[in-house]
């Protein structure tokens, strides 16, 4: 018997399936649930700070009483990274 005939030893046609097995298995498993997380909150904060920075963008041009674009581009802001929110976290649900 000779050293390639040896059962000992595995075929290598027989370690790559499992090589490969490991990595559709780990690959299934998605992304962390805390990185999404992390990443929604930065979402958030830059959709409603964008809104702010604008809204004080309009209220230096057009100059009004009270700071009229700055409040109410903050508020869309706020709403639409609610909706986002909700949209991705439904999302995260369903997947899992």
């Amino acid at each position: 018997m000779s050293i390639t005939e040896s059962s000992d030893f595995p075929d290598d046609n027989e370690s790559n399936e499992i090589d490969r097995n490991d990595d559709t298995q780990s690959s299934k498993k998605g992304p962390n649930k805390f990185l999404v997380f992390s990443g929604m909150a930065v979402q958030m904060g830059a959709t409603i700070g964008l809104g702010a920075w604008g809204g004080q963008q309009l209220d230096h041009k057009y100059q009004p009483e009270k700071p009229y674009w700055t409040i109410a581009l903050s508020l869309l802001g706020v709403f639409i990274s609610l909706y986002l929110l909700i949209k991705q976290a439904k999302k995260l649900s369903d997947d899992a």
